[in-house]
C-alpha cells in the first residue's frame, strides 16, 4: 500500500512538474485536465504503431477513477466530452496528432503540445 501511494505521488508530482516549465512536453510528463465536474490526467508513450496517449479521469462525486487509452498515428484525434449541468455548456479536451506532436486543445483553447 505504502509503495502505491509513493507512485501515485510520483505521477502527480511528475504530472504537474511536467506542465510548470513548457508548454511542450516529453513522452511520460504529465498534463492535468479540469474539465468542471470531472478531472485528472494524462500522459503519452511513443510506441511502435503510434502515439499511445492514457487518460486517467474522476469525477468529484466518484471515488473510482476511469482509465483508458488510446494509439494515435499522424492525422487521428481522440475528443473527451464532458455534459454540462442544465443550461451549461459541454466541456471538452481533445488530443490531436500532427506530424511528431501531440496538441491538446481544451474548450476550443490549444492548452498544450506534447514533442518526442
Amino acid at each position: 500500500m505504502i509503495t502505491r501511494s509513493f507512485l501515485l505521488v510520483a505521477f502527480i508530482t511528475g504530472a504537474a512538474s511536467g506542465t510548470a516549465y513548457s508548454d511542450e512536453l516529453l513522452p511520460l510528463h504529465g498534463k492535468s485536465i479540469d474539465l468542471g465536474s470531472v478531472m485528472g490526467s494524462a500522459y503519452y508513450t511513443p510506441e511502435a504503431n503510434g502515439y499511445q496517449i492514457v487518460t486517467t479521469l474522476s469525477s468529484e462525486d466518484s471515488t473510482l477513477p476511469v482509465r483508458f487509452t488510446s494509439t494515435l498515428t499522424s492525422g487521428q484525434n481522440l475528443t473527451v466530452t464532458v455534459p454540462g449541468a442544465l443550461g451549461e455548456p459541454e466541456r471538452t479536451i481533445k488530443f490531436e496528432r500532427i506530424g511528431e506532436q501531440l496538441f491538446v486543445t481544451e474548450d476550443g483553447r490549444k492548452t498544450a503540445a506534447f514533442a518526442e
